[in-house]
């Protein structure tokens, strides 16, 4: 265990997370927590290839035009990651249609897929204007990008099909 993550104010007295690390330790255990433009699926964006094998395993499936990408299946999440140069470089959570309400994505941030269910576009980009506190958002076709968080909801037939994670620009 990674100490640094850890400390007791007194000798005695039980050791905790340190409040910083939470996220990445929820990110770590659950794969349907998302952090804009650092993670999801449980893996960092700038991990390794390595990193990615040893948490999830070989792929189902795999690309190896450039950049390369990773397809897996999971009974609770489905995930591409984007490889460049074997470091991932953006993470795509693909929604499941009908699935327990347990098995839902959220944000780091407080965002929940239930939020932006049965939403069209146009209201769901007022929904994410307004939860992220930004007008720098890009609307595509079937896309909802937000720019300073580094994530995009990509929508079609009137719901949400999956939330890819990269950098932000």
């Amino acid at each position: 265990m990674n100490q640094a993550l850890y400390r007791a104010k007194e000798p005695l007295q039980e050791w905790r997370i340190l409040s910083e690390y939470i996220d990445i330790t929820l990110l770590r255990n659950q794969p349907n927590h998302l952090i804009e433009g650092t993670g999801g699926a449980g893996m960092l964006l700038g991990e390794n290839e390595t990193d990615l094998l040893m948490r999830h395993g070989s792929p189902d499936y795999r690309t190896y035009a450039h950049p390369e990408v990773l397809h897996y299946s999971f009974p609770n999440f489905s995930a591409r990651f984007l490889m460049r140069q074997s470091v991932i470089k953006s993470i795509t959570l693909e929604i499941a249609k009908n699935k327990s309400v347990s098995l839902e994505w959220f944000t780091a941030l407080g965002l929940h897929e239930s939020d932006l269910r049965a939403l069209s576009i146009s209201d769901a980009t007022k929904k994410i204007a307004a939860f992220y506190k930004t007008e720098r958002l890009r609307t595509l076709e079937n896309a909802v990008d937000v720019y300073e968080r580094g994530i995009r909801f990509v929508f079609a037939k009137g719901r949400i099909i999956e939330v890819e994670i990269k950098k932000p620009e």
